[in-house]
């Protein structure tokens, strides 16, 4: 069941909800002065972005800590921002791809094109023209 709690009684990798249903999870081990946090799962007016800035929370602020189960709800939401950054990476690693494909296949055109071009030694002999004066 969720509380709500005083943003100082908050540690490190704790989720919490913010009044517009956004939900924060708090950043460890950095020596700041204010209690900072990342986006988890976004909610309007909040962008969904896959890679969220850190936010600070002011030390009088109070939030909606979130039990294991709301936080389960939220990770099934399209805001969830561990799915936009897994769905960000696989359109860029597809566009990476494509793009490297097309590369390969251009290259490799060029180089049939290439290999068109130059005959084997071989057939240089075989395809010497012979003219009219050479046969008499």
């Amino acid at each position: 069941m969720s509380k709500m709690v005083a943003s100082t009684e908050l540690s490190p990798g704790v989720r919490f909800e913010m009044p517009n249903g956004s939900v924060y999870v708090t950043s460890g081990g950095e020596p700041t002065s204010a209690l900072q946090a990342r986006l988890w799962c976004a909610h309007p007016p909040d962008a969904v972005t896959f890679d969220p800035p850190r936010i600070d929370i002011t030390a009088g602020q109070e939030v909606l800590l979130l039990s294991g189960k709301e936080a389960e709800l939220h990770a099934r939401h399209e805001g969830y921002v561990e799915a936009v950054f897994r769905n960000e990476m696989e359109r860029r690693n597809e566009v990476m791809l494509r793009s490297a494909h097309e590369r390969g296949t251009v290259a490799a055109a060029e180089q049939r094109q290439r290999d068109q071009t130059r005959l084997p030694w071989w057939r240089k002999l075989l395809t010497k023209r012979v003219s009219a004066s050479d046969i008499r």
